[in-house]
């Protein structure tokens, strides 16, 4: 499930620290959706999917003007490009669409 898969790689890299705040902060939703989605093995929708994808797309950008981030966190950068990917093609299989990914 994309909804865990997330969470799991943003709580890793400390950009979220319970289900609540990630719930909130990056989906956007009440707090206890990630919570439900996850007890009811449910999956995102393609709009919180697409919402999420944006959420870390602005994440990677801030942090790229943020070199103290950067320094803290190497691998900040890669793991929420995995988290875009996870996502990009999650899309692409369900819906056909081509989503792009910058690799800068």
């Amino acid at each position: 499930m994309i909804v865990k898969q997330i969470y799991d790689i943003l709580r890793k890299n400390e950009l979220v620290g319970t289900m609540e705040e990630y719930s909130v902060d990056w989906l956007m939703r009440h707090k206890s959706t990630a919570s439900y989605l996850v007890h009811k093995k449910r999956d995102l929708s393609i709009g919180a999917k697409i919402s999420l994808l944006s959420k870390i797309k602005a994440k990677i950008t801030s942090i790229y003007s943020n070199q103290i981030s950067l320094s803290l966190n190497p691998n900040l950068i890669s793991n929420l490009k995995i988290a875009e990917t996870i996502i990009a093609k999650d899309i692409e299989k369900m819906f056909n669409l081509q989503i792009k990914i910058n690799n800068t």
